[in-house]
């Protein structure tokens, strides 16, 4: 280990001088096999260094020098799937446990049986499977679906998601592929004592194996049909795609605002609102608003006694009865396009998802309103109130 270290060192200092790096190991091999040096400026560090060690299992320790070792001789980012590596290295946990033993200054008296290489090599496959698990799961936390800013926004993220890239199926083919390590075959008899020692050491490694496969079996097997059922990633896929073509054909439509009203109301009837799709449908319910309630009220009535005190001229009866009777305006577009809204779905409306609560608090006026014509007037027929209208938000 230090002549590795050493020799990486020196072909960084001295690249090209070949010869000069050769006789530099020759000193180091002889000082190392023959020289007891004593370097008391280091006893200290070596100490607080040793302790901080010993705090740690020799397994753990152990792994944590493969670790380090596979990261300066394998490509980056560290694979720990790279069989090139570990199996042969997990082979030599004798040799590294001495080479461990003896940085804590207790190499002397140690002899490590056969049954003790065993039980290593078995501690250091259960890190090394419990690393592997663990850093596939911090990899699958980092996945997250995003909130629709917007129908367009909406409309990409869906099209990215169904189309030929199918970024989640190559996700779930990932995993799968990762986490079945070793094949399926059963293991034959051995026939010999080396035989036999390697086919112990095989099925240790399908064991490993296995407890890796278990951590992910859930997310693995949604690409696996039953029978002649579908698979839970095609049937969802399906769905995902039903969202897609609907909110595609809103997009694409010439009135944006009449087809996302549309569409949400017959989402409603379904019992599930889209909040891409709602904030459309309320920006064309506004202007419907302002065009066939509000702008009727502010021409005909607004500026008309008794809605405006004082004003010279007396609204009509008829313009009355038609913003307010049992066919008015306002009860037809209660009807028409609210009860959807605010009857049946007024969480959609302030849900946070949508960001838009002030409109929904702009409907309660029209609750209001439709409330009002049975308190204008006494029995007598003396007017008792003031009609205030505002606009949808």
């Amino acid at each position: 280990m230090v002549e590795e270290w050493a020799a990486k060192q020196w072909q960084r200092v001295y690249p090209g001088q070949g010869q000069l790096q050769t006789d530099l190991m020759r000193h180091l091999s002889y000082g190392l096999k023959y020289a007891d040096a004593d370097l008391p400026q280091y006893r200290e560090r070596i100490g607080q260094v040793q302790q901080s060690l010993r705090q740690l299992p020799l397994a753990e320790r152990v792994y944590m020098s493969m670790k380090l070792e596979a990261q300066e001789r394998l490509p980056v980012p560290l694979d720990l799937r790279t069989e090139e590596y570990f199996e042969p290295r997990a082979k030599d946990v004798t040799e590294l446990a001495m080479i461990d033993q003896w940085v804590l200054g207790e190499r002397q008296g140690l002899d490590y049986s056969e049954e003790d290489r065993k039980v290593l090599t078995g501690r250091i496959r259960a890190l090394y499977g419990a690393d592997y698990v663990d850093s596939w799961r911090r990899a699958l936390n980092q996945f997250s679906v995003t909130d629709f800013r917007d129908l367009t926004h909406g409309v990409a993220v869906l099209e990215q998601v169904t189309g030929p890239a199918a970024p989640l199926r190559r996700l779930l083919e990932t995993l799968q592929d990762n986490t079945v390590i070793y094949p399926s075959e059963p293991l034959v008899e051995a026939s010999a004592p080396v035989e036999a020692e390697q086919l112990q050491g095989a099925r240790a490694g399908q064991q490993q194996a296995a407890g890796i496969r278990r951590a992910f079996v859930g997310l693995s097997e949604l690409l696996t049909g039953k029978g002649d059922q579908p698979s839970y990633y095609e049937e969802t896929l399906r769905a995902v795609s039903a969202v897609y073509d609907y909110a595609k054909a809103v997009e694409d439509h010439p009135d944006r605002g009449k087809a996302a009203l549309t569409t949400v109301l017959k989402r409603f009837s379904l019992g599930g609102p889209d909040p891409a799709l709602v904030i459309e449908a309320l920006r064309e319910l506004e202007k419907r608003w302002d065009a066939e309630v509000h702008g009727f009220y502010r021409e005909r009535l607004a500026n008309r006694y008794p809605f405006k005190a004082g004003s010279p001229d007396d609204a009509s009866l008829e313009d009355f009865e038609a913003f307010f009777g049992p066919q008015g305006r306002l009860q037809q577009f209660h009807e028409q396009y609210l009860n959807a809204f605010i009857k049946d779905n007024i969480d959609a409306l302030y849900s946070e998802s949508l960001g838009l609560p002030g409109s929904a608090r702009g409907a309660e006026p029209v609750e209001t309103g439709r409330a009002h014509p049975r308190y204008l007037f006494q029995p007598t027929g003396a007017l008792s109130v003031q009609l205030a209208m505002s606009r949808w938000r």
